[in-house]
């Protein structure tokens, strides 16, 4: 980990072939502003604490890792490429995006469980766009900002997935679909929900 701390790069492409990169690899890179991915993989805590990060493009990502982009503030949209099957804890935690978008090959097994609070505390985030199967415990919660969710394909809403524990969150517009099985505990607490 940490291969390249406290350099002076300012921004990064990850190439298609790229196979194995250890966690932690871009960790704490404090210049790097700018990302294009366009490898299967993004381990780890791999751009963790990345201060500078605003600008992000995932291309052809199968797996993202825990705490993969944990405190960057990331301003452009944050769209995970349909492919995707996994999202790690964390991996977008404190992001600034105002638009996020989860992909239908997104999966929760018992060997792979998605991961939780993924990008919790986003607190610019206004839209949500998901085809994906499964909203998990916590993974919107605390984002204040919501004012829209459409949630196409989803078959289960963990606990707290929107909901905020302490201030009203701004959730005005949200859409569920047929196939909808379970809704965890406070899973929209809080919200200003007018829309349904």
């Amino acid at each position: 980990g940490f291969a390249f701390k406290a350099t002076s790069i300012k921004s990064v492409v990850l190439p298609e072939k790229l196979v194995n990169v250890a966690a932690e690899v871009f960790k704490e890179c404090t210049k790097i502003t700018s990302v294009v991915s366009k490898a299967q993989k993004i381990g780890d805590s791999m751009f963790s604490s990345d201060t500078a990060l605003v600008s992000l493009t995932i291309e052809n990502a199968k797996y993202i890792g825990s705490n993969a982009f944990y405190k960057c503030p990331i301003t452009s949209d944050i769209i995970i490429p349909e492919g995707c099957t996994f999202v790690g804890e964390l991996a977008f935690r404190s992001a600034a995006t105002t638009y996020v978008y989860l992909p239908s090959t997104l999966r929760s097994t018992e060997e792979l469980p998605l991961g939780e609070s993924v990008f919790k505390g986003c607190t610019s985030l206004k839209r949500v766009v998901s085809k994906s199967p499964v909203i998990t415990n916590y993974m919107f919660n605390e984002c204040l900002a919501i004012e829209y969710a459409d949630l196409q394909n989803a078959t289960t809403i963990g606990t707290y997935a929107f909901g905020t524990s302490s201030k009203n969150s701004s959730l005005a517009e949200l859409y569920l679909y047929e196939g909808l099985v379970n809704i965890g505990e406070f899973a929209f607490n809080r919200a200003a929900i007018t829309t349904l």
